[in-house]
């Protein structure tokens, strides 16, 4: 039997929204929001994606990915923007869904916006081969200066004016500004992908991937994200 949208979700369950093309890193952007409202004639809103205090204003007939968090699991399927609306000076869309839910197992890791400072150092090989095998770094203090600029569970995104290839290893340190106080951590990344900064030719944004990070690290990370989300929802 059929699955439909309608019968599964409920206002307040959170919506991620994935675009269908990927970028110049061969990713695709994904936005956070919820599920508005279903009225009486079984339309289904969703509130505009807002990223701190930036709507993002996807266009009507616009076609996503969309993942829909609801009671019994995650539900996957594709949707398409029929209309922009405000309701109690709330930005909503009305969506359409294109294809049927399906049950969905997520691997991808939402990535969160940020500016937080980083200092980084390059591995050798040897130095990478022993933190495959032990997680022991070495007793080098990482210098070289960077900006994250995104995070998720997965790795990261940063700025640095460092030239750095696609493939090495890089020891990583920053200081996460959790509710709790500020923690410091030391991770190593696997450079995946670069592109030039726009109006900075001195720097270079690289995307990185996070090699044998602890569970437990992991998960403060994702912790973090949930934080500054809701801090993004509570000043809506």
């Amino acid at each position: 039997m059929a699955l439909y949208l309608e019968d599964i979700i409920r206002p307040g369950e959170r919506v991620d929204i994935q675009e269908l093309e990927a970028d110049d890193y061969g990713e695709k952007k994904l936005y956070i929001t919820k599920v508005y409202d279903i009225d009486k004639d079984e339309d289904i809103y969703l509130q505009m994606p807002m990223d701190k205090t930036r709507l993002h204003l996807l266009p009507t007939g616009g076609e996503y990915e969309a993942f829909f968090y609801a009671k019994k699991g995650i539900y996957r399927c594709e949707i398409r923007i029929e209309e922009r609306l405000k309701d109690n000076n709330i930005s909503i869309l009305r969506i359409a869904a294109l294809t049927n839910p399906e049950k969905h197992q997520r691997r991808e890791y939402y990535r969160y916006g940020c500016i937080i400072g980083m200092a980084c150092q390059m591995l050798d090989k040897a130095a990478g081969d022993l933190f495959r095998e032990t997680r022991r770094l070495p007793d080098v203090e990482p210098s070289e200066k960077c900006v994250i600029v995104d995070i998720s569970g997965g790795g990261l995104r940063f700025v640095t004016a460092s030239k750095l290839t696609k493939g090495e290893l890089l020891h990583c340190r920053y200081v996460l500004p959790m509710e709790s106080g500020g923690e410091k951590y030391d991770h190593v990344i696997k450079i995946l992908a670069e592109k030039p900064v726009l109006n900075n030719p001195k720097n270079t944004e690289y995307r990185g991937e996070f090699v044998n990070i602890s569970s437990f690290d992991r998960e403060r990370i994702i912790h973090y994200i949930f934080e500054e989300e809701r801090k993004v929802r509570q000043h809506r």
